[in-house]
């Protein structure tokens, strides 16, 4: 077979993968698998529904584990994720640094003054609060005994007010967006960036009605099928345009909506305000939306990381958007589209072939029988590069079992070292 190659010029949010820099990406290579020399569509084995009509995968085999012999008993589930084609899809990962930093922050707050708030940071009353709430039930909190005594060293040099930021090294940063205060923040757990945006105070989160009063708690999402009015005044499809205008503004592009829920909330019985709340807020009150989303392209989702088995979330209210969170932002390069998948039997053959012959490099622990109870087809970004600046999301066959988890590519065969699977 050969490849067709054309290069197209991507102008739908749709046809974008999450980008995380600070400009779009203007082309993306696309080539098409089933494309042959003479324009034909070749049917290709590219579908994962051809992989839900398995349902269990049970075998026996004898391996060795340093130098001794090991049974290895199988009783897998079969899964396979809901996409529907077969895609391989090269990005660049943006770096964690200064100039990252500002470029989200600014995209997310605009001209607004932006304030640290990591711990060295943290007013006098933001540490106070947080050590009385160790210290009220100490006996049985689990906070960690050295960050309590974090606590205790920033609080004796703290200030009143937050310091604003000129030089963005740190990880957490607040700032105000009309009149309420927003957490920004950056991390890197295990090797992925992550990017959260969360409202400050939580009470905030509750119609306006309910600001002020207790009573009012969250209860999260809920069905817009079951007729309960939404007192927000953006539709759910203009909410998802402020959620990607927003993502857009910090450099992040291709968003992939999965699922739209109702964000509600229930207030509770207060006595003081029971003649209020029967009229304003009766029952179960909806009042904004969750998104369920991620990365993705054509509407297929590619997940953040191998511990992710969420969909990432955003939430928009009255106030816009409220919380937003992403994993792995990327920059993508080049898509591959409608590519063959390998039949089960030689996926079978290839994990057996390395329990048989390598359990050794993937478990530390010996076991009387390894057992495997799991087989799962995923995308998964695999690492390209020592720096792990550039990757690849691909569809990949995972085997889990007694603490051990075996990566093998969908496309060939071939078994990806963990360390490289993000």
């Amino acid at each position: 077979m050969r490849r067709k190659k054309i290069m197209v010029w991507v102008l739908a949010a749709g046809m974008f993968l999450m980008a995380g820099c600070s400009k779009k990406a203007d082309k993306i290579e696309i080539v098409d698998e089933t494309q042959t020399g003479s324009g034909e569509v070749e049917k290709v084995q590219d579908d994962f529904a051809q992989f839900r009509e398995e349902e269990k995968w049970v075998d026996e085999i004898q391996g060795t584990y340093h130098g001794e012999n090991a049974g290895i008993s199988v009783k897998a589930d079969i899964l396979a994720t809901e996409s529907t084609q077969s895609m391989v899809v090269e990005v660049k990962r943006p770096a964690l640094n200064e100039e990252y930093r500002k470029s989200v922050l600014k995209g997310a707050f605009g001209d607004a003054d932006i304030y640290y708030h990591d711990i060295a940071h943290w007013t006098t009353e933001e540490l106070q609060r947080e050590l009385e709430i160790y210290e009220s039930d100490e006996e049985n909190n689990s906070m960690d005994p050295e960050y309590k005594k974090a606590l205790r060293k920033y609080l004796k040099d703290s200030k009143d007010e937050y310091t604003k930021a000129d030089v963005f090294d740190v990880d957490e940063y607040i700032a105000s967006r009309n009149g309420i205060w927003y957490e920004l923040s950056f991390g890197q757990e295990e090797g992925n960036l992550k990017v959260s945006f969360a409202i400050l105070d939580t009470r905030k989160l509750k119609p306006k009605g309910l600001w002020e009063h207790a009573s009012g708690t969250m209860i999260g999402g809920s069905s817009l099928e079951e007729g309960i009015e939404n007192r927000c005044s953006f539709s759910a499809e203009e909410a998802k345009k402020e959620v990607v205008s927003f993502a857009e503004k910090m450099g992040i592009y291709n968003l992939t909506f999965k699922e739209t829920q109702g964000l509600c909330f229930q207030p509770a019985y207060d006595e003081k305000n029971a003649e209020w709340e029967k009229k304003e807020f009766s029952g179960e009150v909806m009042a904004g939306y969750e998104f369920l989303l991620g990365t993705g392209i054509n509407d297929e989702v590619l997940f953040g990381s191998k511990e992710q088995s969420f969909l990432q979330m955003a939430w928009v209210t009255e106030e816009g958007v409220v919380d937003f969170a992403i994993i792995n932002p990327v920059e993508v390069e080049r898509v591959t589209e409608h590519v063959p998948l390998l039949p089960l039997d030689k996926i079978k053959e290839a994990f057996l072939l390395e329990l048989s012959e390598n359990l050794d490099a993937h478990s530390s622990t010996k076991y009387g029988v390894f057992q495997f109870t799991s087989l799962k087809l995923d995308y998964l970004l695999q690492i390209k590069d020592s720096s792990g600046s550039e990757g690849t999301y691909l569809p990949v066959w995972v085997l889990k079992g007694d603490g051990i988890q075996i990566y093998v590519n969908a496309i060939d065969g071939t078994v990806i070292p963990e360390e490289d699977i993000r």
